[in-house]
């Protein structure tokens, strides 16, 4: 099923409301707007009469377009939204490479039916942005059917929603955020799914990196999100995430989907399927690296399909040196199957023999299941004790050209105690 507006149904009803417009003038009430500033002088302010235009569709139906920096209009780079601004679209558009930050203030209120950032059959690397910013003090609100973030490559195209006074309300069954689409939920603000609809984080034919979400810091409800190939969803340790169901590379014959996270923000059932990723702990998506170890809480189930992968960092030593896993009480960790593949990662650090680490931690006694060890090195790290019994820890061994020169500095030591016993031997027959 096309869950996609068709392209040419939209443009003609672009044009009809245009041409009814034309045709009937002053004579049609007015039943909606549609923005047409230039972003010059004062054309740039949402709410300025100049910049809307009445429009109506025979029958008594009407589409409102809000055509931010699209080809039609090239407005000012923000734009003040308050409590008097028009408050109901049909449609919202930020494309052709364009950066638009709304700017609610307290009182504003906007709805509409789908927000789209990005351009279909536009994938040029040249991106667009759209930041929906709250106000500092009171509340402001979106109501939205839906959002699209996609139609790139390599995250260009985003979407921003800041400030703790700004509350997003998605209201239909499905949200996109895939072919080069990123979603950031930052500095406080809340993002509401209502029962039934889902996020959808996909990308078709594409390889590596392809979209995120990015949570860091705030709170998400949704009842369910789904992770195919090329996705990533960042959970930090300052954001909440409420989802029934969440499924990591649902599709289990691509792979690469990963669930980062951290913190103790992460309630609802988080389904890892083969190839999928969970990691704790969060990459710099520019560097793709990490600083420093983390630690992720599970309140609820966490349940991981044979060939799905946990991945883990070493920093250093000591408890804070390696990422872990702190099972809280109502919490568990399902590793179904031949296991969920554990890889370790050095990251600039070099173990020293003896040093050992607990994975996890907390109610462990809610850990079902087997690992699935054939990733780790064994010459590194001895794992015999990674399990229930052994209270999962891990333990570092010397390499093996250590310990090639423990054994020689063996040998030797035995030899010089050989000699010297043979030479005090020789002494004592001597003596008599």
């Amino acid at each position: 099923m096309n869950k996609f507006p068709p392209k040419k149904s939209l443009r003609a009803r672009a044009l009809l409301a245009g041409l009814s417009c034309f045709v009937f003038g002053s004579l049609s009430p007015l039943h909606g707007a549609h923005w047409k500033g230039s972003g010059t002088g004062g054309d740039g302010e949402w709410n300025a009469a100049s910049n809307w235009d009445t429009l109506e569709v025979p029958g008594g139906s009407t589409d409102v377009y809000m055509r931010l920096a699209s080809p039609y209009t090239d407005p000012a780079a923000e734009i003040t939204v308050d409590s008097s601004a028009p408050a109901k679209f049909n449609f919202l558009y930020v494309r052709r490479g364009k950066a638009v930050t709304l700017a609610l203030k307290a009182g504003a209120s906007l709805s509409g039916s789908i927000m789209t950032v990005g351009e279909e059959g536009r994938q040029d690397g040249t991106g667009s942005q759209l930041t929906i910013k709250g106000p500092t003090e009171g509340a402001a609100a979106v109501t939205l059917e839906r959002f699209y973030v996609k139609y790139d490559t390599g995250l260009r195209n985003s979407l921003t929603l800041s400030g703790s006074g700004l509350t997003v309300n998605l209201t239909k069954n499905y949200t996109d955020i895939n072919n080069g689409g990123s979603l950031i939920v930052t500095d406080g603000a809340t993002v509401n799914a209502q029962t039934g609809t889902a996020f959808y984080l996909q990308a078709t034919g594409s390889n590596g990196l392809n979209n995120r979400v990015a949570l860091e810091s705030g709170t998400v409800s949704v009842p369910t999100i789904y992770m195919w190939e090329g996705s990533l969803f960042q959970l930090s340790k300052n954001a909440t995430l409420t989802a029934s169901n969440i499924y990591v590379n649902r599709l289990a014959d691509a792979g690469g989907a990963r669930f980062e996270a951290e913190g103790a923000g992460l309630t609802g059932m988080l389904k890892v399927y083969s190839k999928g990723v969970l990691a704790i702990g969060l990459t710099d998506v520019e560097t793709n690296t990490r600083s420093a170890a983390s630690k992720l809480t599970i309140q609820s189930t966490v349940e991981m399909d044979s060939g799905s992968i946990l991945e883990v960092h070493v920093f250093g030593s000591g408890a804070d040196g390696i990422d872990q896993i702190n099972l809280a009480e109502g919490g568990s960790l399902k590793s179904g199957g031949t296991g969920a593949v554990l890889k370790l990662k050095l990251e600039g650090y070099t173990p020293k023999a003896g040093e050992s680490w607990t994975l996890f931690t907390g109610e462990t006694g809610s850990i079902s299941g087997v690992f699935d060890f054939s990733e780790v090195d064994t010459n590194l790290w001895d794992i015999s004790q990674l399990n229930a019994d052994g209270e999962w820890v891990i333990t570092a061994i010397p390499e093996p050209s250590s310990l090639s020169i423990v054994s020689m500095v063996g040998l030797i030591g035995t030899a010089f105690a050989g000699f010297l016993k043979r030479s005090s031997g020789h002494r004592s027959s001597a003596d008599k």
